[in-house]
C-alpha cells in the first residue's frame, strides 16, 4: 500500500515537473507533534503525579463516638504534627494496622499511669502529648468500672505492636522519635507483665 502510494506520487511529480532531479520524502506522525506548551504541560502533569506518589499520607480519622476512637484520632493528630505518614495506597493497610495496635496498647494502659508509676514505669513522654491522656478527668471523677491489668493481655498487645515495627518503613529516620517511643511503651508493658508474673508465683 505504501509502495503503491509512492509510485503514484512520483509519476505525478514527473508529469508536472519535467526537470525533476531530486525528490525529498518527509515522514511525519501528526500524533507525535507537540507544541512547547504541550510539552511543558505534559511535564507538569508528570511532576504532579510523581510528587503525589512521594507525598506521605495518613488514614482518615474516625467519628469520635467513644474514647477508643478519640485516642485513635489523637494518634493521627500526633503523627500529622510530626509530618509523618505512609506512601499513598499503604496508609489504609500498613498505616491503620500500626495505629490500631498502638492505640490498643495505649488504651489498655489509659487509666493505669499511677499503677505503672508505683513500679517506676512511665508512659513515654511523646504519648503523654495525646489530648486524651492530658484530659484524664474521666478516670479521676468517673464511676465506671476500672479494669485490672493482666499479664497475658499486656504481652499480647505488646507482641502485636512490635510485629508492626519490624517493617522496612520504620527504619526511616523521620520515624525515629515515634518508633523509639513505641518500643519504650512495649518495654513498659512487658516490665509490668513480668511484675505480675512474679507476684502470681509468690501467691
Amino acid at each position: 500500500m505504501v509502495a503503491s502510494g509512492l509510485n503514484r506520487s512520483l509519476r505525478m511529480c514527473i508529469r508536472e515537473e519535467q526537470n525533476v532531479l531530486h525528490i525529498k520524502f518527509t515522514i511525519q506522525n501528526e500524533q507525535s507533534i507537540f507544541t512547547a506548551s504541550q510539552v511543558s504541560s505534559t511535564s507538569n502533569v508528570f511532576n504532579e503525579i510523581m510528587n503525589a506518589a512521594a507525598k506521605k499520607v495518613l488514614p482518615y480519622s474516625k467519628p469520635s463516638t467513644n474514647r477508643n476512637d478519640q485516642l485513635y484520632n489523637d494518634v493521627l493528630e500526633l503523627l500529622h504534627s510530626k509530618n509523618l505518614g505512609w506512601e499513598h495506597g499503604t496508609q489504609n493497610s500498613i498505616g491503620i494496622s500500626f495505629i490500631n495496635k498502638l492505640v490498643s496498647l495505649l488504651y489498655y494502659l489509659d487509666d493505669k499511669h499511677k499503677t505503672l508509676k508505683l513500679r517506676s514505669l512511665k508512659i513515654p513522654l511523646l504519648f503523654l502529648e495525646l489530648l486524651l491522656y492530658q484530659k484524664n478527668s474521666y478516670y479521676k471523677n468517673g464511676t465506671h468500672h476500672k479494669t485490672t491489668l493482666r499479664r497475658k493481655e499486656l504481652e499480647f498487645r505488646a507482641d502485636k505492636l512490635e510485629e508492626c515495627i519490624l517493617q522496612p518503613w520504620t527504619s526511616k529516620s523521620c520515624w525515629n522519635e515515634v518508633i523509639t517511643a513505641t518500643l519504650e511503651l512495649c518495654s513498659v508493658a512487658r516490665a509490668y507483665a513480668n511484675y505480675l508474673e512474679s507476684v502470681n508465683q509468690h501467691i
